[in-house]
């Protein structure tokens, strides 16, 4: 059979109109009768790879005004398999744009909301529990979900974000920036941090073109056209599938079993992943110490510890009530900040530490050369966050008579699951760590060695310096606990 290029890329160019109420998307086999396998240059975040699922993979293009907008040839099959066919827009997908003062408020904001999280989690939570979240994985689906919610339902969420101060629009605009400079920053310095979006759609669900276009412009969201209705497992398969891939492995399934069910219509997920190595790495080897825990009691656990006789360049605080350290990864950039409260529980002092302690503690660092022990970590954690955010403030969102999802699609949607998995690893050389969130909808210098010894809870934190953005923050009760 002839193969015809124009006819193609007319079947491609519906993909950019199928928001329309009476118009449903394109069923694979039909773009495959009429077109041929194109191999195109993958573009930003656009998923690399083939799919093995009965799924349709897009990449969003910006949609222009339904019916008079030629054909994008800028859209193009990239690969096939079988009935899953994958498009990608060679331009556009998550387009930079001018944001001034943009990433440092959502990353002020994100500080703020990581602090809050932390505490309605430390509240919800047994003393002997460790805490274990990615603030800035969470702050990304939340403030895509935020895009499409009008009313109530998006000042509440612009409230927990703390970015009321921000238009949606400007804080997925500052996200944007934000994620591609802290990405382009670690490539720079030999340092993984990455960030990936995606959208899950139940198929024929009619979409709000600004809302999908946003996304795309943003968040560079890869699309995925599935069928919760008559095929939830499968559609459930394909997410873990992307999550497995988009955290190198470490997180394989987001969602608890029977979570995503046939009145799912769509699901906003986000994967988070950094990989770096310490500045200057510990002594290679372990070697076990007692850490004392909140019962009085004292467990032995493995620590990290400075090689003999060359104490570690770094930067500590030893104040009334408080010690803290921080250790830079390769480049110096990115660090982890270590926070010891010395007097009073670790649940207490999470309870009341403010972004302006916060902000005292970094400020008090000084450079020091650190004879420094600190158990090494291993850990792992599960979260169902709607409690949590209603605690934070966000109630509409999760009322099937109050939620205002109108800004997606004209079909009334109601936030039923939000999921986040985690891990963290920190050994002698570096640190990784992971997270994946899904939010799912149904239709409604240095100095003599100063001895430091992190021996009872303490908060772990992963941060930028240079805008003070948290990525990963943990609450260690007892490092023995996976």
């Amino acid at each position: 059979m002839e193969i015809n290029d124009e006819l193609i890329d007319r079947r491609l160019a519906t993909l950019t109109t199928a928001s329309s109420d009476t118009e449903s998307w394109l069923e694979p086999s039909e773009i495959r009768r009429n077109g041929r396998k194109r191999q195109v240059r993958r573009r930003g975040a656009g998923i690399g790879g083939a799919v093995v699922v009965v799924v349709l993979l897009a990449t969003l293009i910006p949609i222009g005004l339904r019916n008079k907008t030629p054909p994008d040839a800028s859209l193009h099959v990239s690969a096939t398999l079988g009935p899953a066919i994958q498009l990608i827009s060679a331009g556009h997908l998550g387009e930079s744009t001018p944001t001034g003062r943009l990433p440092a408020a959502a990353a002020q904001s994100e500080q703020q909301f990581s602090l809050s999280l932390l505490k309605q989690l430390s509240a919800s939570g047994t003393p002997s529990s460790n805490i274990l979240v990615s603030p800035s994985s969470l702050s990304i689906a939340l403030s895509m979900l935020e895009l499409g919610a009008r009313g109530d339902t998006e000042t509440q969420i612009a409230r927990a974000l703390d970015s009321g101060n921000l238009t949606a629009q400007q804080q997925a605009a500052g996200w944007s920036a934000l994620s591609t400079e802290l990405a382009l920053a670690g490539a720079s310095d030999g340092i993984s941090v990455q960030s990936a979006n995606s959208v899950w759609l139940q198929k024929g669900l009619a979409m709000d073109p600004t809302f999908m276009s946003s996304l795309s412009r943003y968040f560079a969201s890869g699309v995925w056209q599935v069928d919760f209705a008559s095929d939830p497992a499968g559609a459930i398969d394909a997410l873990n599938r992307w999550v497995a891939q988009e955290t190198h492995g470490h997180i394989t399934t987001l969602f608890a079993p029977g979570a995503i069910t046939n009145q799912t219509a769509l699901i906003l997920a986000n994967a988070v992943y950094f990989k770096a190595a310490w500045q200057q790495p510990f002594s290679g080897t372990t070697s076990a110490g007692s850490f004392h825990l909140p019962s009085g009691t004292t467990t032995s656990v493995p620590y990290l510890r400075t090689p003999a006789n060359a104490p570690l360049d770094g930067s500590a605080f030893v104040g009334s009530g408080v010690d803290a350290v921080q250790l830079p990864y390769q480049g110096g950039r990115l660090a982890a900040l270590i926070i010891m409260p010395t007097s009073g529980s670790i649940s207490e002092f999470s309870a009341s530490f403010s972004q302006a302690e916060l902000a005292h503690v970094v400020s008090s660092l000084a450079p020091s050369a650190l004879d420094l022990a600190m158990p090494s970590l291993s850990l792992s954690a599960s979260h169902e966050l709607i409690p949590t955010l209603k605690g934070l403030g966000i109630q509409d969102a999760f009322d099937p008579g109050a939620a205002d999802f109108s800004g997606m699609t004209s079909t009334p949607l109601v936030v039923t699951d939000v999921a986040q998995k985690d891990t963290l690893s920190v050994t002698p050389w570096g640190s990784e760590a992971t997270a994946a969130t899904g939010v799912g909808m149904e239709s409604s210098a240095r100095r003599a060695a100063l001895a430091l010894v992190i021996d009872q809870p303490y908060l772990f934190l992963i941060r930028d310096r240079q805008t003070g953005e948290i990525l990963f923050e943990a609450q260690v009760v007892d490092p023995a606990r996976g």
